[in-house]
């Protein structure tokens, strides 16, 4: 009456088995030698109900019943993902000019910053709209949006009254430098219900401040460590998040173990910061052959996230990898628009000049053609497709899909995040 579902992920090694179903989000740890019986049912589940442990795998949904149809769950899945939950979710740039200049950075630092005419617009597309959803999130980006603090100020006092006259929830977060983000900063910012931040750090002095330098070739890393760490010791609301991005370049790399040290003995005691590793990419732009050198590995990066995990250093990030439809791209999800300074719609940050439309007229955009969703036939055969749920995309080189790598190194990340803090259960 039962089968094993096509969405199992597992990984033995001497200590224990750790399996993830994607479908279904559960993720359990097994001792060495309760392994050796789950792998005795995945070879002939015929006695599955005849144990303890075997009712337990039907609980958690590694074995489903023979008659349901997984490939179905999956769209449904998909089509829930793509309607955000019916939330209204924009990524507005008060700016596209910067205040750093980073080496591998694929924007083009245009003088161009938005008008009153471009924030009423917002403002009235949102009204006009706002029926069609449940709630607002905002994430402030750029260029480097905190340039503009007037401008974020005017249009959250806006966006949030219409939440309010509309009874429904508002949320928001912003990108930034961190170069302005003191203390004082993150006070105003509360109270426009900015309570998400990321923050890029990448590295220890050095590697920062040749990647991640002023406009005018001056460095940024004193000023952005003393900002976060007088937030840490001054504000103390627990309703805020801190996610330091490092983008990993050869260079951090071989310091990757003190400067994992120096992340855990100045932020490991403060849930609020978390560690996003990412790998410095090209993403477009003018980005010198010099600077792409420098680009890492996906096993460097690989051996750097085992040692951050080995550490105890928290990134967040990874309770996504045991989330169905949590890495779907927002870029495809409906109510979910890049909003220019300049008005122009896009869809994604990376694509920020492929417009769609124009906040000028905003019926247009709420009836963009879906239609053309696919997905790439290999993705869909993967086991790990419902946490990823790829679609074609742009960025792919010669129109292949390419796997995000947290995903394609699934497997060898399950035995380190195997504990309460990413939502694994212990099996006893």
């Amino acid at each position: 009456m039962y089968k094993q579902s096509n969405y199992n992920v597992y990984v033995k090694d001497s200590e224990a088995l750790y399996l993830l179903n994607t479908l279904y989000g559960t993720f359990v740890k097994f001792s060495s030698s309760d392994s050796k019986r789950v792998l005795g049912f995945f070879e002939d589940n015929s006695l599955i109900l005849e144990s303890e442990l075997g009712r337990f795998l039907i609980k958690k949904h590694f074995f489903v019943p023979r008659d349901i149809d997984e490939k179905e769950a999956v769209n449904l899945l998909l089509e829930e993902t793509l309607m955000n939950n019916n939330i209204l979710n924009l990524v507005i740039l008060p700016t596209e000019n910067c205040n750093f200049r980073c080496s591998y950075c694929y924007e083009s630092f245009c003088d161009n910053s938005m008008g009153d005419v471009d924030e009423e617009n917002i403002i009235d597309f949102v009204e006009r709209n706002i029926k069609y959803y449940k709630a607002v999130s905002v994430e402030w980006f750029g260029g480097e949006p905190l340039l503009h603090l007037d401008r974020i100020k005017r249009l959250s006092i806006e966006l949030m009254r219409i939440c309010s006259e509309n009874r429904i929830p508002y949320s928001s977060g912003i990108t930034t430098n961190g170069y302005l983000l003191d203390y004082r900063m993150v006070l105003e910012l509360k109270k426009l219900k900015v309570c998400k931040f990321q923050i890029t750090i990448d590295g220890l002095e050095k590697h920062h401040d040749k990647q991640r330098h002023l406009a005018n070739g001056g460095g940024t890393w004193n000023r952005v460590i003393s900002n976060l760490l007088e937030i840490k010791k001054k504000y103390k609301s627990s309703l805020s998040s801190f996610m330091i991005r490092t983008n990993l370049t050869r260079g951090i790399h071989d310091d990757f173990h003190k400067y994992t040290n120096f992340i855990k003995c100045e932020f490991g005691d403060d849930k609020r910061f978390s560690l996003l590793l990412r790998l410095a990419a090209d993403w477009g732009g003018s980005i010198s052959e010099n600077v792409k050198k420098e680009f890492c590995t996906k096993q460097e990066y690989i051996d750097d996230v085992i040692y951050a995990l080995e550490q105890d250093v928290n990134i967040e990030f990874f309770k996504n990898l045991i989330t169905p439809g949590s890495l779907l791209c927002y870029a495809w999800k409906r109510g979910s628009y890049v909003i220019k300074p300049n008005g122009n719609i896009a869809k994604c940050t990376l694509r920020v000049d492929d417009i769609i439309g124009s906040i000028e007229k905003p019926d247009e955009i709420v009836k963009l053609d879906f239609n053309k969703i696919g997905s790439p036939s290999k993705c869909l055969a993967c086991k790990k497709y419902p946490i990823c749920l790829k679609i074609d995309c742009n960025l792919a080189s010669n129109s292949e899909a390419f796997c995000d790598y947290d995903i394609e190194m699934l497997d060898k990340l399950l035995p380190f995040i195997a504990n309460e803090k990413y939502g694994c259960e212990i099996f006893s």
